[in-house]
């Protein structure tokens, strides 16, 4: 392996570093989005969901879309 060839794999290596919690994060994240809170619990082996929470990102979609409907509903009320 060349010098350059060296310099190159250590530069990839720092850029695509990653640990195996970031595999059960990334799991957690995906089966909250479509399971929620308590089946990701469930999932993931987890007594408390506190714990969860922190394997699993909320939604901001889902955030959004209940603010798209909830103004939606209250100017139909108004209207």
């Amino acid at each position: 392996m060349t010098d350059k060839q060296r310099e190159q794999l250590k530069r990839w290596r720092t850029a695509n570093r990653w640990a195996p919690n970031q595999l059960r994060h990334a799991a957690g994240t995906e089966i909250r989005k479509r399971f929620g809170l308590e089946g990701t619990q469930v999932a993931l082996g987890r007594s408390k969901a506190n714990v969860t929470e922190i394997y699993a990102e909320r939604d901001l979609s889902k955030a959004m879309e209940i603010a798209r409907q909830a103004g939606s509903s209250s100017r139909q009320k108004r209207g």
